[in-house]
């Protein structure tokens, strides 16, 4: 897309730390180098990403001196991914540790995630899996990793219709009626 965010959908496939990383950078933001990381190539799409996430307190690396931009990310870690970008693109969106409260039942408050699950169900961001649940070590989708930075952008209107004409008309593995329609919608716009 022009923005980016999206190649192919494939809505039931996982994201990897490269690709949520990348989904996060402002295009126009400028990168000065400070990390390096043995396994991210400098000339690999996701290096620039990679470099500014690491400079903002967004992502770190595995130990050793590695990202490991290839292993599937878990929803807690995407959304504390997301979380901390907010906070450091404004830092009125920082939950106190005071303040931290238990959203879902599988979400304890001292888990490392707890206050990016509070800051996602508090700005619908993203919602819980059903049964008082987020399930925070289930492997994000794709559909639901653009959908959660959709929200985070405010949910803008897209005209999102199922019609022939709508921009999600080129993927054949979009229904008119998935939750995620509008938001690829506006990814690909």
């Amino acid at each position: 897309s022009q923005k980016g965010l999206l190649v192919v959908l494939k809505p039931g496939t996982y994201v990897v730390k490269a690709q949520t990383v990348t989904s996060t950078l402002k295009a126009e933001t400028k990168i000065t180098v400070t990390a390096n990381f043995a396994d991210v190539n400098t000339n690999a799409y996701y290096a620039d990403p990679v470099l500014w996430g690491y400079n903002k307190g967004i992502v770190a690396g595995v130990g050793n001196g590695n990202f490991d931009g290839s292993t599937d990310v878990t929803r807690a870690q995407y959304i504390t991914f997301l979380y901390r970008t907010a906070v450091a693109e404004n830092s009125k969106n920082e939950i106190k540790d005071a303040d931290v409260k238990q959203v879902y039942s599988d979400v304890p408050t001292t888990a490392y995630y707890a206050k990016a699950v509070q800051w996602a169900a508090q700005n619908k961001v993203a919602f819980g899996t059903g049964d008082d649940k987020f399930s925070p070590n289930a492997t994000v989708t794709r559909a639901q990793a653009v959908t959660f930075i959709y929200r985070m952008q405010g949910s803008p209107d897209t005209g999102a219709t199922g019609s022939t004409t709508d921009a999600t008309a080129q993927f054949t593995d979009i229904p008119d009626n998935a939750y995620y329609r509008a938001a690829v919608t506006w990814a690909v716009n």
